[in-house]
């Protein structure tokens, strides 16, 4: 099995050496006016200027603390089900219902916002919805009541998957023109570093001696909690979509150029 992902891996990054850094020409509008903007701008330069941005930070904790919940309770749903007589491979069927009800979710809000550029209100509407998910585990995770703990990891997988690239793509509306990575590297390395300081800290919160012994049911309340600050948190994202906008602008000095040449005075 290592040998064969290690060949998928290998193949998979043989195509990066012969990739450009860029296209050879801008894909839009407003990627034109930021390379042209950030040409000569050292890479420090636009994380600093990233890092200066309230609204920017409102969206990393929002999204640290999402990504972190999903990743850990994705790695500890074993351990978590465990302790009330659920095996191994009702773990699996709990992760599954995650992942088969996430893809198709996130492909109908890529859809969703894609056509509406509403991603400010997909933003405000999962986040809630993800705090109470992790408030109901609370509840659901107990004996006997495995169609609740699907149900529940339905909405959880639904709600994260189609956050996840809203979250990102934000990232990029409310810091442009800074260059892309810069935005996006910082959420990823707050949602990775963030997962792994919940892993530690969810498996130290384990109640060996609880009822049932090895619950985890305060890492449960902890990420609840958490969860529920950073929901109230994503409504003061009031950030323009400086992108878009920039976009609109120059698609409409086009058009004016167009009518100019089309109707000349």
């Amino acid at each position: 099995m290592l040998l064969i992902i290690g060949i998928i891996s290998l193949v998979s990054f043989l195509p990066t050496l012969v990739t450009p850094i860029e296209p050879p020409t801008p894909p839009s509008a407003s990627a034109q006016l930021a390379l042209a903007e950030a040409a000569n701008e050292p890479f420090w330069i636009s994380i600093r200027k990233t890092y200066s941005n309230k609204q920017f930070w409102v969206l990393f904790i929002a999204f640290s603390v999402y990504v972190a919940f999903f990743n850990a309770f994705s790695s500890l749903i074993n351990q978590i089900v465990k302790p009330y007589g659920y095996s191994d491979d009702d773990g699996g069927i709990f992760g599954a219902c995650m992942i088969l009800a996430g893809i198709p979710g996130a492909a109908l809000a890529g859809a969703y916002v894609d056509k509406t550029k509403n991603y400010k209100t997909l933003l405000k509407t999962c986040s809630p919805f993800l705090a109470i998910s992790y408030v109901a585990l609370i509840f659901v995770i107990r004996e006997d009541f495995f169609i609740g703990i699907c149900t529940v990891s339905i909405i959880l997988g639904i709600c994260s998957f189609s956050l996840l690239p809203v979250a990102l793509e934000l990232g990029i509306e409310c810091t442009y023109p800074i260059p892309p990575s810069s935005s996006i590297s910082t959420l990823w390395m707050g949602g990775n570093l963030s997962a792994v300081i919940f892993l530690i800290i969810g498996d130290s919160l384990r109640d060996d001696y609880g009822d049932p012994p090895k619950n985890m049911r305060t890492a449960l309340i902890s990420a609840a909690a958490v969860a529920i600050a950073a929901s109230f948190l994503t409504f003061f994202y009031n950030s323009p979509n400086h992108r878009l906008e920039a976009e609109k602008k120059k698609l409409k000095e086009q058009k004016g150029s167009v009518d100019v040449v089309n109707h000349p005075t």
